[in-house]
């Protein structure tokens, strides 16, 4: 495969990218973070040891409990069923039910090698982790939680990355092209050979899905799958050089992090891979990454920062939505939580707020920059009496209005 150096590298992107100020949290400070995760509004960060947690999109952080004084780095973190479960290096599964206040182990079934974890991911109605030595284990969800191994023919003990889509189960150790896959109901483990025709040998790191495609982050670029991750196709030839350890979705945006050791680059595709464009470089020792909301964030040796959005066009920071589609809530009535679908054309600001028929705003719903696609924002319409209320978003200098009824 053809290389070119790191500096000719930079060189070719430095003249079309505009980069994103990453802003380091400071109240986490700059000790070494080792995981983020994203859901909702909710964002978790894992120290060493510790964990810190923001219920408004990153504005503030609170810092949680001691998770393991032993915990030797918390890598990973999942939601389910109003529990939070984290997941360490050294000493297992915790959960906690105050968004990591509190924390207790939850190791039944799992010892030596298998109290290293490398990522927690929910599967039907319970999760699955993967290990830094003793392959994949499954709990079913039915407390209490017992771990049992789901590892038939599964020939690889060190398992960096699990990615469900569906009923499809798709595993990677980081070695030589291999990728393992399992229906979550039935059958046992396939491993396959990631054959690139080009007789390559490369590792891989991370999988994500968009449309009908898989995109799989190597270190040998970014691949493509039309058909279930039966064959790939390299994609984004231009990016040659680099290990591409986290790919993602944000909208209609295929995203995927390059990382040369301190330095990272965010590039994004908008037609499913065919094209690439750099958003932002940074000099970071990436440990994780994820997106919410459109803003991305970064867990790094020296703390977890935040980079903002992908705008529409790199080439304009100010660039705003087209058009702007405020659907009906569901349920409409309701009582007391309603779910209230937006969508962009393209990225830009976005306030959504609720008013009484007073027109007195009671509610923000939101208020910052969002990417292009659909959005869902959610209303908990608790201590309200029923009636009539209303929802408008501005977005583009345009607004619209939603009417909500509230039937107690």
């Amino acid at each position: 495969m053809v290389r070119i150096s790191l500096p000719v590298f930079l060189s070719f992107f430095l003249t079309s990218a505009s980069f994103a100020n990453w802003d380091l949290v400071p109240s986490i400070g700059n000790q070494t973070v080792y995981s983020v995760y994203s859901t909702g509004d909710t964002l978790m960060a894992g120290t060493e040891t510790e964990t810190w947690f923001s219920i408004d999109a990153g504005l503030t952080w609170t810092m949680g409990g001691l998770v393991h004084v032993d915990a030797a780095g918390i890598n990973t973190f999942c939601f389910l069923n109003g529990w939070m479960y984290a997941g360490t290096l050294k000493k297992g599964v915790f959960r906690s039910s105050d968004l990591g206040k509190t924390w207790t182990p939850v190791n039944s079934g799992l010892t030596g090698w298998a109290l290293g974890i490398n990522k927690i991911r929910h599967a039907e109605n319970g999760l699955l982790i993967a290990t830094e030595g003793a392959g994949i284990f499954r709990w079913n969800g039915t407390d209490p939680v017992s771990w049992t191994s789901w590892n038939e023919d599964l020939s690889r003990s060190v398992i960096q990355e699990i990615f469900v889509f569906g009923n499809e189960v798709f595993a990677t150790s980081g070695l030589q092209n291999y990728l393992f896959r399992r229906n979550l109901t039935n059958g046992t483990w396939n491993s396959s050979k990631m054959d690139t025709s080009r007789g390559e040998t490369f590792d891989i790191f991370s999988i994500t899905q968009k449309d009908d495609f898989l995109f799989a982050g190597t270190s040998g670029g970014i691949y493509r799958s039309s058909d279930n991750g039966e064959t790939w196709k390299r994609v984004g030839t231009q990016f040659l050089s680099g290990d591409v350890r986290f790919m993602m979705t944000s909208g209609k945006d295929i995203v995927g992090v390059y990382v040369f050791s301190t330095d990272f680059f965010v590039v994004y595709s908008r037609d499913n891979g065919e094209t690439w464009s750099v958003w932002d470089h940074w000099f970071f020792e990436v440990i994780d990454f994820t997106v919410q909301k459109g803003s991305f964030w970064t867990a790094h040796v020296g703390g977890l920062s935040n980079g903002g959005s992908i705008p529409v066009s790199v080439a304009d920071l100010d660039s705003q939505p087209e058009k702007i589609h405020l659907h009906q809530n569901y349920p409409n009535p309701f009582n007391p939580e309603t779910t209230i679908p937006v969508e962009l054309e393209k990225s830009g600001f976005l306030t959504l707020s609720v008013f009484d028929l007073n027109g007195k705003k009671i509610a923000t719903l939101a208020d910052g920059v969002f990417p292009e696609g659909k959005q869902e924002f959610h209303w908990k319409a608790n201590g309200f009496p029923s009636g009539v209320y209303f929802c408008r978003m501005e977005s583009g200098g345009k607004t619209q209005t939603l009417k909500l009824v509230l039937i107690r």
